[in-house]
């Protein structure tokens, strides 16, 4: 099975870096089991724009 995931911050920062943090770690250990059975995974950064509406 293909899996796919999107994470804020970056899956490959180093720990306690300013981009990486305990979402870091719960998200790598998230993805070990199914990696172990077989399945494809990909953790891919999201990347957040601010967005403004409106007239102001």
């Amino acid at each position: 099975m293909r899996i796919a995931m999107s994470e804020h911050a970056s899956p490959l920062a180093a720990l306690g870096g300013v981009d990486a943090g305990g979402q870091n770690v719960y998200v790598a250990r998230l993805t070990e089991e199914p990696a172990r059975r077989g399945h494809d995974l990909t953790v891919r950064k999201t990347i957040r724009k601010a967005i403004r509406t409106g007239t102001r």
